[in-house]
């Protein structure tokens, strides 16, 4: 009983309910794939969040497989014509609870749904998810580390107050002395490199107005960008999102609708419009 149970709770969010025969689910064994249309593979959402993946020979439920080519009986993936505009994905099927009931591929304003023709006129329109395409024309580092061999630009962390310069490798080793050059400000493009391939400090050469120091980054207070993604949220930057001088972080991209947090002690957000990488428009 509690296996059943299991079964027929998961499913009915997917419409397998009823316990009527169905024999107008049936379908002529020439018709049946063991396998769904590429069309229809991918991911897809339903309206309360439920998430159902179709792959090739199996179809899952917020992470549970229902249907597989390879099982047998009503649990077996056979794809098959209902009617003249649906289908099913377990055309063995013999009863209504085993059923996952009628399904339609639809287009609408560019999107795609499988809508799920359920019993007593109920309709569910599960909507596919398309991985978006960033918007390309930011400068994004090509590492979160300096090289040996090359400088590259450098900006003050935004979440560090200032870095103590030295023109003395040792006094930069040590930070016991008073600073010879003290970085404070966020938009002050410099730029940095490791004093050689194998270093044993976190000692890194910082070139500031033509002038060289030694700086001890073990706090990772100069970075090779100065935007970054936090976590799920948005992107956090003390550069306003349409600044020419912006640099992602390694791996970070922007979409249609990245919010934009100006951490400019007065908390600007912005959000893209999705026409280009500079169409923001101001939130609050």
């Amino acid at each position: 009983m509690k296996l059943k149970h299991l079964v027929i709770t998961g499913i009915s969010a997917l419409s397998f309910c009823g316990f009527m025969a169905i024999s107008n689910l049936t379908a002529n064994a020439k018709t049946i794939h063991y396998y769904t249309p590429k069309s229809w593979r991918g991911t897809y959402y339903a309206p309360n969040g439920s998430e159902m993946k179709v792959n090739t020979y199996s179809v899952s439920y917020n992470g549970k497989t229902f249907y597989k080519s390879s099982w047998s009986g009503w649990k077996k993936l056979a794809f098959s014509k209902v009617t003249k505009a649906t289908y099913t994905f377990n055309a063995l099927a013999k009863y209504g609870f085993q059923s996952s009931r009628m399904w339609k591929m639809k287009h609408k304003n560019g999107k795609t749904y499988l809508v799920n023709y359920k019993i007593m006129g109920e309709v569910t329109y599960w909507k596919k998810y398309v991985k978006p395409k960033p918007l390309k024309g930011y400068t994004v580092a090509d590492s979160d580390d300096f090289f040996y061999n090359a400088w590259r630009r450098a900006y003050l962390d935004m979440y560090t107050d200032e870095a103590d310069l030295y023109k003395n490798f040792n006094d930069a080793k040590d930070s016991l002395e008073e600073p010879d050059y003290k970085l404070t400000n966020y938009k002050k493009k410099v730029y940095a490199k490791w004093p050689s391939a194998d270093s044993p400090y976190d000692v890194i050469l910082v070139k500031v107005d033509g002038k060289t120091y030694y700086l001890n980054d073990s706090l990772h207070d100069i970075r090779p960008y100065n935007a970054s993604r936090s976590g799920s949220d948005g992107i956090f930057s003390k550069f306003k999102p349409t600044d020419k001088n912006v640099v992602l972080k390694h791996g970070t991209k922007v979409y249609k609708n990245t919010e934009w947090y100006l951490d400019s002690g007065k908390g600007f957000t912005y959000k893209n419009t999705g026409k280009n990488y500079h169409s923001w428009k101001f939130e609050y």
